[in-house]
């Protein structure tokens, strides 16, 4: 019902099957995952140079995530998807419920590379991604696969997530079906007063397409939305007329279902900003108290998301806190690295946690192990908090030294706080950091 139409099912089959013909032989002789990264990335390559052929291009993208799974690179696969330009909101999801279900599939056979916890830590982001373009089915198939992993790890925060995401898909769902069958109803009687007030309310609402819903709307029995979509359909240019409007929608939406309560009220402000330079002193004080409490509303929504800011914001400047470290925690958020600075510090085994300013929408963690003896290195482990009280574990790359710049790419996801662990050095007692950064936008090479 929502997002851009998905390929066709045979096209797709067919561009998968020419694909094996092509690469099955380098597959199948891909053995190590060096050799399996290499061809994961030339094939996502190659899907970017596929401009015209939409069908080769979503093939060769699903290849190689394929590939890059196989060999635990869960994070940096989806981590690409996500830096796709061109590719629209609904075909995004697709790839990653794509990716996490095959995944938890790989680890249902016994796959090694796979870490289940880096599995549940992406799954909840996907699946509200997977919602919020209407791809209910996807949602639905993801929480089934991810919900045994999430009560074999014992965690009661994410089982809890995952069954009101449930509840939510399965309602949306059920509305969608119903919407369905309602357009198939609307084919053979365009009056069907039930019929209209079901597709309209969906088309106005929750695809916010006022100029094919609203005519639908105002065709059906529904005693409050119905006129709304009338009057609405006159465009009024009274100011009063306009304040009454988006005064209506404002009260509709207070007892409409939450599906469509973000359309009503979208309608509302619409109408509120149309009337308020022509109402008196009076009026116009109801219409800025209206838009207030809707932006605050807005941003009520946006601090559950993550506010989204260029740059690094894990800095001191920002507010951004450390709790745990023994010496010299300032050095972390100054911005600046320079060599001989004072790194800050604490006996291994030991715990930081870093808390930002307010939630942000985060797609990196950097920071640089070491101190002064290069030969040392490091091992630790990362956690991140929507709240800054229930941290889920990241899972981490298992090559490359622990030693210098550490890049950690995660699913965008709201983020509070940080929890770093030192639990390990080849030489000295103490973990040593130089510099802690974050980003909501990876910066370009």
């Amino acid at each position: 019902m929502e997002g851009p139409e998905v390929l066709r099912e045979a096209d797709r089959r067919q561009a998968e099957n020419a694909l094996q013909q092509r690469y099955g032989k380098r597959i199948t002789a891909a053995k190590s995952n060096l050799q399996k990264l290499v061809l994961a990335r030339e094939l996502w390559n190659r899907a970017s140079r596929s401009a015209e052929n939409a069908v080769e291009r979503d093939a060769l993208r699903r290849l190689s995530l394929h590939l890059a799974v196989e060999t635990g690179r869960l994070h940096q696969a989806l981590a690409d998807v996500e830096n796709l330009e061109e590719c629209s909101p609904g075909d995004a999801a697709d790839l990653k419920v794509e990716t996490v279900i095959q995944a938890v599939q790989a680890l249902r056979s016994g796959a090694k590379q796979i870490n289940p916890f880096e599995v549940l830590a992406v799954s909840p982001a996907v699946i509200e991604q997977a919602r919020q373009v209407g791809r209910f089915e996807e949602a639905g198939r993801l929480i089934q696969l991810v919900t045994p992993l999430a009560k074999l790890a014992k965690d009661p925060n994410l089982l809890h997530d995952l069954a009101s995401q449930s509840r939510e898909v399965g309602r949306l769902k059920a509305l969608s079906a119903s919407v369905r069958r309602a357009l198939e109803k609307l084919r053979e009687d365009p009056d069907d007063q039930e019929a209209n007030g079901l597709v309209g309310r969906w088309i106005t609402f929750r695809l916010q397409d006022w100029k094919r819903g609203l005519p639908l709307l105002a065709k059906s029995s529904d005693a409050v939305l119905a006129p709304l979509a009338a009057a609405d359909l006159a465009d009024p240019r009274q100011p009063a007329l306009q304040a009454e409007l988006a005064e209506g929608y404002w009260n509709a939406a207070q007892k409409e279902q939450e599906a469509f309560q973000a359309g009503i009220l979208a309608r509302a402000e619409f109408w509120f900003h149309q009337a308020r330079p022509g109402l008196s002193e009076a009026a116009q004080i109801q219409a800025v108290k209206r838009l207030e409490a809707l932006d605050a509303l807005r941003q009520s929504e946006r601090d559950k998301r993550g506010a989204v800011q260029p740059g690094n914001v894990a800095l001191a400047t920002n507010g951004t806190q450390v709790e745990g470290v023994q010496s010299n925690g300032f050095a972390l958020f100054d911005g600046r690295f320079q060599g001989g600075a004072p790194a800050a510090s604490s006996p291994l085994p030991c715990q930081w946690t870093i808390t930002f300013d307010k939630v942000y929408q985060l797609q990196e963690i950097r920071f640089k192990l070491g101190g002064w003896n290069q030969k040392n290195f490091f091992r630790y482990t990362l956690g991140v908090s929507p709240d800054g009280v229930n941290f889920r574990p990241l899972a981490l790359p298992t090559e490359g030294p622990g030693f210098g710049w550490q890049r950690v790419q995660i699913p965008s996801q709201p983020v509070k706080a940080i929890r770093l662990q030192g639990v390990f050095a080849r030489q000295g007692l103490r973990f040593v950091v130089d510099e802690f950064e974050a980003y909501c936008i990876v910066p370009k090479p």
